[in-house]
């Protein structure tokens, strides 16, 4: 399974919507944002809740430069590359 969460700003949203997405071994889990220090903030937070847990759980940060002009199908373009 492949979690892709968006981080905003504060990322208290997003740390439930994590918790909530029953994330496991062999999951990948791609928070996506504008702010860095947002994507790092739950990568650390991801970090003290599942890898001691899960050993096999891929936790990739990844960053989309948010562009009013997108249509959705341009949007979802982007975080399939990011999937690879």
């Amino acid at each position: 399974m492949c979690v892709i969460i968006g981080a905003g700003l504060n990322i208290t949203p997003d740390k439930s919507a994590l918790f909530n997405a029953d994330v496991g071994d062999g999951d990948r889990v791609m928070p996506v944002g504008i702010s860095v220090d947002a994507l790092d903030a739950l990568a650390e937070f991801a970090r003290r809740v599942y890898l001691l847990t899960y050993q096999d759980l891929d936790f990739r940060n990844g960053s989309i430069v948010h562009d009013q002009g997108l249509n959705l199908i341009d949007a979802v373009a982007s975080l399939r590359g990011l999937i690879g």
